[in-house]
């Protein structure tokens, strides 16, 4: 499985407290090797967030995706909340959240949650579907004021790898009980080392 994405967001003020965000999304999910199958898969998110006051934003909006499994429709949920001076609580759920400790301007560590769904394949049953939930702790260190290193760990919980009606492992007897082939695979482990390039816009 391989695949490329490019996503276009238009972020613009509404009121001086109300803002909307326009994201189109474009995707080649393959499945297989060499040239492998896959359908276009075209997809966009619509955010609002209300601002009260300087510590306070809520965000609400809706994600859509043709994924290889059919139409994925989320509504979502966020907030950016300054708690203190150094803690910070950030994200959009059900797609992600974030708590953020400042322990120097250079040093900083949390708590990260994820959550994925993805597909590789075609419409017409010859598919992969994947969710996972990483929940980890990170910290990160700021190397200048824009290159970051971030070390990460933590578990995947509630991981599915399930496969459409032209699965291998696809077997109407044993499907689970949304019809999909189930692979299986546990939750694990992870271990996560990155190299970020940061433009930080809540400081």
């Amino acid at each position: 499985m391989w695949g490329v994405g490019t996503a276009l967001t238009y972020v613009g003020p509404l009121t001086p407290n109300w803002t909307m965000a326009l994201a189109g999304i474009a995707r080649h999910h393959v499945l297989g090797r060499d040239k492998g199958v896959s359908d276009p898969q075209f997809g966009g998110a619509i955010l609002l967030s209300r601002k009260y006051g300087t510590t306070l934003t809520l965000r609400g909006g809706v994600y859509f995706n043709h994924e290889a499994f059919g139409w994925f429709v989320m509504p979502l949920a966020g907030i950016h909340w300054k708690i203190s001076q150094n803690d910070v609580l950030y994200g959009t759920l059900p797609g992600w959240m974030n708590i953020e400790h400042t322990v120097t301007p250079r040093f900083r560590t949390g708590i990260n949650f994820r959550a994925y769904t993805t597909s590789f394949g075609t419409r017409d049953g010859n598919y992969i579907r994947i969710n996972e939930n990483p929940l980890g702790v990170y910290t990160d260190i700021y190397v200048t004021p824009h290159w970051v290193f971030r070390a990460e760990a933590g578990w995947c919980i509630l991981r599915r790898v399930l496969g459409g009606s032209l699965d291998p492992l696809y077997n109407e007897n044993t499907v689970n009980r949304r019809g999909y082939a189930d692979h299986g695979i546990p939750d694990e482990a992870y271990l996560r080392l990155k190299v970020m390039y940061r433009i930080r816009l809540d400081e």
